[in-house]
């Protein structure tokens, strides 16, 4: 990181971040692979090029895939203190504050507090998901079937 002069940068994190979408990637390429290449047809028939192809008829297609992506990787990255933590020692993000606020609890022993800032950090991911728990389980289980 350091010598990519990515250090205490925002930058630098994304660029670690970008290297874990191993799953969305599997996801969305069995989802697009699943779509039939008829539909891409018909559209260059009617005129249009790649690029709107791609964005005006196999992107609405797999919308509930790649919204059940969004969804499982804002709870990833939501989940995730110790990236920033490492990397960003002098932006003080809310990761970071999380973390030394919990280093201070657990050496003051206040075991309560701990389990309450926990119950709070956690309402944000069980709210997201319980909304969504559907769409992601019917996206996600259908990008791998194959008919």
């Amino acid at each position: 990181m350091e010598f990519l002069h990515l250090d205490d940068s925002l930058l630098g994190v994304l660029y670690l971040y970008s290297g874990a979408f191993g799953f969305n990637f599997i996801l969305l390429y069995s989802s697009f692979e699943g779509i039939s290449w008829s539909y891409a047809e018909a559209a260059q028939m009617d005129g249009a090029g790649h690029f709107q192809v791609f964005f005006k008829v196999m992107i609405p297609l797999c919308k509930g895939p790649i919204i059940s992506c969004c969804i499982l990787q804002a709870i990833t990255l939501w989940n995730d203190y110790s990236t920033p933590f490492l990397f960003m020692n002098s932006h003080k993000t809310l990761a970071v504050g999380l973390q030394a606020i919990q280093s201070e609890l657990e050496s003051s022993g206040q075991y309560p507090l701990i389990f309450a800032a926990m119950i709070i950090s956690i309402l944000p991911v069980l709210i997201l998901y319980a909304c969504f728990q559907k769409k992601i389980i019917s996206n996600t289980v259908a990008g791998g079937l194959k008919g």
